[in-house]
């Protein structure tokens, strides 16, 4: 996305803003967040270590299943199927 020019435009983050402004044709520095996530414009942008948290905003973006559906999704995926007191 970033070689393309589509986060130019609209805020984002990855895995870290030096490999983007090693890329050619990037000029979105300004619009780099520091975060696991970010949502912006219809773009979902995530960094190697948000996977659970990406999926989260796609499954949410899309409406897969009810928002309660989805967030007990979550919960299950980011905090373990199986917890003890």
């Amino acid at each position: 996305m970033c070689r393309h020019g589509f986060l130019n435009h609209v805020k984002h983050t990855g895995d870290s803003l030096e490999l983007f402004q090693n890329q050619q044709g990037y000029t979105g520095q300004d619009l780099y967040v520091p975060a696991q996530v970010v949502v912006d414009k219809g773009f979902i942008t995530a960094n190697e270590t948000a996977a659970v948290e990406f999926a989260y905003h796609i499954f949410k973006t899309l409406k897969i299943d009810t928002d309660e559906e989805i967030e007990k999704w979550f919960d299950n995926f980011k905090n373990g199927a199986v917890r003890t007191l």
